[in-house]
């Protein structure tokens, strides 16, 4: 992933005036306009960081009558610039964001478009990412379905995943099923009691899964609020029941609950969205949605700050 332009990012929303928001020397074509493109700056008289984010989504796009990759000095270059706008999408009001979005697809060539989808899903729909931002690549998404330039396999692809989106978001009550545990109990979600309780669906053959299951097994902190009964862990596997499966559940910590889907609801139901494993949930003591689609490191720091 490319690196975020820092100096541009809080020299030009944040902190009006400053050098860093000078952009380097480019060429121009007839009309004067710059390329490779380059991030307007606002004036020095708007000085609240999200006018000024809003002020550069706004007016970014207005100088072309259409946009191609060939604007850019390659790919690389065009990824750069677009992770440093949707950064600055993410400060900006949404409405702006939104109607920037709308002329750049209005204005996209077919090459443009396919990179400009893919840079959003890699750097606002990717836990990983500095900028991800669920909310704003679902407002990003719905316009790309509104839009001319959105192809039919695209569109299928998105409106599914829109369609994942809105199942158990942060504030909802988290959708209720039955797993089968290691000791053979069968038991639903909404049956713990706990303040908190972190559900993670996981397969067993997956490693990054296993990995995850590790970090939490070995964290001081998952260990000493579950010793406190401040924290649950319901850890789901999400594969068919095998002999190597339930040997892998079976060596974890009696603090962790780990259980299989017996009766296959959660995929038949469609009851969560489960794009990639592991997923994690962080749940209050009503079973509502605090926290989704986490890294172990990002639900550590939350448990540290807020327990």
């Amino acid at each position: 992933m490319k690196r975020l332009l820092h100096d541009l990012f809080l020299g030009c929303v944040l902190f009006p005036g400053m050098l860093a928001c000078m952009p380097s020397q480019k060429g121009q074509d007839t009309a004067g306009r710059l390329f490779p493109p380059a991030l307007p700056i606002p004036p020095d008289s708007i000085s609240i960081p999200e006018e000024r984010a809003s002020y550069i989504v706004n007016n970014v796009w207005l100088p072309y009558d259409s946009l191609t990759t060939q604007m850019f000095e390659g790919i690389p270059s065009m990824e750069q610039f677009i992770v440093d706008y949707f950064a600055i999408g993410t400060v900006a009001d949404k409405k702006s964001f939104s109607n920037s979005v709308v002329t750049a697809l209005g204005k996209s060539t077919p090459d443009f478009y396919a990179h400009f989808l893919d840079f959003a899903e890699m750097y606002l729909d990717h836990s990983n990412s500095p900028i991800y931002n669920e909310d704003l690549y679902a407002l990003f998404v719905g316009q790309v379905l509104r839009s001319s330039v959105v192809t039919y396999a695209d569109s299928i692809r998105l409106s599914e995943r829109l369609t994942g989106y809105a199942k158990n978001k942060v504030g909802d009550i988290a959708a209720n099923f039955s797993i089968r545990l290691s000791d053979s109990r069968k038991i639903s979600l909404h049956d713990i009691a706990s303040p908190l309780t972190i559900l993670i669906f996981y397969e067993s053959e997956c490693e990054t899964c296993i990995e995850t299951l590790d970090l939490i097994k070995s964290s001081d902190v998952f260990l000493t609020l579950a010793a406190e009964q401040k924290v649950k862990v319901l850890c789901v596997d999400m594969t068919s029941e095998t002999r190597s499966a339930q040997s892998a559940r079976e060596k974890c910590p009696t603090w962790m609950m780990m259980g299989y889907e017996s009766e296959q609801a959660i995929r038949q139901q469609q009851l969560y969205y489960l794009r990639t494993f592991p997923t994690i949930f962080l749940l209050d003591q009503d079973n509502r949605v605090l926290l989704r689609h986490l890294r172990v490191d990002q639900l550590e720091q939350w448990l540290r700050n807020n327990t």
